[in-house]
């Protein structure tokens, strides 16, 4: 009892410090000297380009509309009075909008230039918050308070594993729209003489229910069931990775972090393997499948620490950080490659697909950033590869979240030409991109979570499946 007490005390004792030390003057210029930022060491690969390697400009793949077609301003009626003040009212709320985001952004710059990518003025407070929770017997997170899954903001839960695994679990969401434009649109491809494969990424932390037994569930495996069983009545072809971690039989901890929900890059590289393998033997792919043995690579690692999505929600406080393993191909590899970000550039993979400035310079705190941008420089709208030591005119398109990245940047060899599209950020129409490129072959690289996805839809931005 002594000892919580004590604990409790520290803890009110450095909230208080943290309130009156990083909002004083003193404070606040002593963060300023900690916000110099490392310069951005791909900048000398790439070039800033308003043209892609087809030398189009991305609106070129917005949606066009098409005869007949309405806008919202035109679904008021010709010669109604209302109908300039519908416009007005239209015109006003998106001025509205855009101004609230201009804001929003000035406001984000300046916290950026004020404070730097090394310091975040929330993590003071939000270990203080931790520190109390721990010092009274609270759990790791609050919304464990919640049982049965009946939890609010259930996607923030954190629970911990086997081995001091971290992990989030999937709710017993309604994804049936989110199924019923899948295989739309995987049936679309097929129809239009195009190879069409949905690789199923996995989902961390299927121990839970039995951990966790009449407390919470986690529902990620019926909602893959789903996924699979209706990719199998559709004819489409599949593979769902979680097969391979099942009939491994390993622990957790031989495919995840520790703290963060994605994969190993490791993993990531042994899914290329299975990939490829596919390929080659649904649709007529010559790929050499020894590019992804692991000893064709150098595994580096970060010289520093980081905390993942899981880890940043339940601080050092709660769990110990780990380092970032960082795959270099021993291989030569010569390519041309377009990101939305940063334009265009011509190198080996260890240039022009992976930040390698991440290495030894953290992009931020401990508690709010983390170097899986190594691999592909994070999620882009847009990146496309052209390989020039591979002349067999097939293109590829690859439709992904944020676990394909690690499995992207190794995979030039597979054809000529790939693109990668994140369709949770490109806000053109991929469907409208298809028919400009024409790719022979559509990948779809993710999990069973996408099918459900309101958090982009609250954002303003399109959900995984929302293609036109």
């Amino acid at each position: 009892m002594k000892n919580r007490v004590s604990s409790f005390a520290f803890a009110v004792f450095f909230l208080l410090l943290t309130f009156g030390v990083f909002l004083s003057p003193v404070g606040y210029n002593a963060v300023r000297k900690l916000s110099a930022k490392d310069a951005d060491a791909s900048t000398q690969f790439f070039t800033k380009s308003s043209t892609d390697l087809y030398g189009r400009y991305l609106a070129e793949y917005g949606h066009v509309r098409t005869a007949g077609e309405s806008t919202d301003a035109d679904a008021v009626s010709a010669g109604s009075p209302l109908r300039q003040f519908a416009r007005d009212s239209l015109r006003s709320a998106r001025g509205i909008r855009k101004a609230a985001l201009d804001r929003f952004s000035e406001l984000q710059s300046r916290i950026n230039r004020d404070y730097g990518s090394k310091y975040c003025l929330k993590v003071p407070f939000l270990l203080s918050k931790k520190t109390l929770d721990k010092a009274m017997g609270m759990n790791m997170t609050t919304s464990q308070m919640g049982t049965g899954n009946e939890i609010t903001e259930w996607q923030d839960l954190v629970l911990e594993l086997e081995d001091g695994m971290l992990s989030f679990i999937m709710d017993d969401t309604d994804v049936e729209v989110g199924l019923e434009k899948a295989v739309e649109f995987g049936k679309r491809m097929q129809s239009q003489g195009r190879d069409f494969l949905y690789f199923i990424t996995p989902s961390k932390g299927l121990d839970v229910s039995e951990k966790y037994r009449g407390v919470y569930r986690d529902y990620a495996p019926e909602i893959t069931k789903k996924l699979t069983d209706a990719l199998s009545a559709n004819g489409l072809c599949y593979v769902n990775y979680q097969d391979e971690i099942g009939r491994s039989g390993g622990p957790q901890s031989d495919y995840y972090f520790r703290t963060d929900h994605h994969w190993l890059p490791q993993v990531a590289l042994d899914a290329d393997k299975l990939l490829a393998r596919t390929l080659n033997e649904q649709f007529g792919y010559s790929i050499d499948e020894s590019v992804y043995d692991l000893s064709n690579y150098v595994v580096e690692y970060t010289s520093y620490d980081f905390l993942g999505t899981q880890g940043q929600k339940v601080t050092s406080v709660y769990t110990e950080p780990e380092r970032m393993p960082l795959l270099v191909p021993k291989y030569p590899t010569n390519l041309d490659v377009f990101i939305t970000t940063k334009g265009k550039a011509h190198g080996p993979i260890e240039e022009v697909l992976l930040d390698t400035s991440l290495k030894d310079t953290p992009n931020g705190d401990l508690h709010t950033a983390s170097p899986y941008p190594y691999y592909g420089y994070g999620d882009q709208k847009l990146v496309q590869i052209r390989n020039n030591d591979v002349h067999d005119g097939r293109h590829v398109l690859i439709l992904k979240t944020s676990f394909a990245r690690p499995m992207y940047c190794f995979l030039p060899n597979i054809a000529e030409y790939i693109d990668i599209i994140d369709p949770r950020h490109f806000l053109g129409s991929v469907e409208r991109y298809i028919e400009l490129t024409d790719p022979k072959t559509v990948l779809v690289i993710c999990g069973a979570g996408p099918l459900f996805d309101p958090w982009n839809e609250d954002a303003g931005l399109p959900s995984f499946f929302c293609l036109d």
